[in-house]
């Protein structure tokens, strides 16, 4: 599997596009749907997501700005995560597609000093990565309705139903995941789908026909997902109580912001990165 903070990154854009690119089957406007295939297309671009929870002990805000290229394949992606007016260390990801491979190199606090871990995922071919996704999902499945929200704004209402069925579970094997990484992201969709549909307002510029904006409440999913994972824990009850207590006092904000990516932009991985990294073990065996 790809680095966590990168997969986390490069989901929730695609997830964002996906939503937003969903909407064709049944959305009228012309505009918004070239926007969606521009992105579709070219998903070569900068974008900033916002994650906002609000919690009756204080508010904690999470920052990720991901800048990637789509051919040759190169992402850096870096994560800031404040709590209670205190920003922790950045999380920094570098990805690049070498060959039939997917390398990343994540940061890595230890005694107050940053070190690299390096991931090796194998992929099925050596075609450009991004070309591999479009052919394998299809973007304009799954919402439920659109409607016009202002000029060159769409509320999307997202079908959760669609997210997972069982047979999922079958793909996600064939393709290498482990029990472990099968059952957790089971747990997670079918959490969401408890959650009910996801509503997004998506943002158009019509001059450069590509999305600007997604925006969303989140409180549900949040909700869903952290009751069913705390489910799956080993603590005591009360402490579970807790937890759930606190989850259902608390609320989340979502929001992405898409540009341009600066002509000038360097995304390769600095060679003190790559002569620093130490290589994932674990994971390097699992992808011979």
């Amino acid at each position: 599997m790809f680095g966590f903070h990168f997969k986390r990154s490069v989901c929730t854009i695609a997830a964002a596009v996906f939503m937003a690119g969903s909407c064709l089957a049944a959305g009228p406007a012309d505009m918004y749907k070239q926007a969606v295939e521009t992105m579709i297309a070219q998903p070569t671009g900068d974008y900033t997501m916002h994650l906002d929870l609000g919690t009756p002990i204080g508010k904690m805000t999470g920052v990720t700005v991901t800048q990637l290229k789509a051919e040759p394949f190169q992402l850096k992606s870096v994560t800031t995560v404040s709590a209670l007016n205190r920003q922790g260390q950045d999380v920094t990801v570098y990805a690049e597609q070498v060959g039939n491979q997917m390398v990343t190199y994540t940061s890595v606090q230890k005694d107050g000093k940053t070190q690299w871990r390096k991931d090796t995922q194998k992929l099925d071919s050596s075609e450009p990565v991004v070309r591999s996704m479009q052919k394998q999902h299809n973007l304009l499945a799954g919402v439920k309705s659109v409607e016009n929200d202002g000029q060159d704004h769409y509320k999307v209402v997202f079908d959760s139903s669609r997210l997972y069925t069982d047979n999922d579970k079958k793909d996600w094997t064939k393709k290498g995941m482990t029990k472990d990484q099968v059952n957790t992201i089971a747990n997670v969709l079918k959490a969401l789908q408890q959650a009910g549909d996801v509503s997004m307002i998506v943002a158009v510029d019509p001059a450069s026909q590509r999305i600007t904006h997604v925006e969303g409440n989140l409180t549900k999913q949040m909700q869903s997902i952290v009751t069913a994972g705390v489910d799956q824990v080993d603590v005591t009850a009360s402490t579970k109580a807790m937890v759930k207590t606190l989850a259902n006092s608390s609320t989340l904000q979502m929001s992405i912001d898409c540009k341009a990516l600066a002509a000038d932009a360097d995304l390769s991985v600095p060679k003190d990165v790559k002569d620093k990294a130490v290589e994932n073990s674990k994971k390097s065996k699992d992808n011979k």
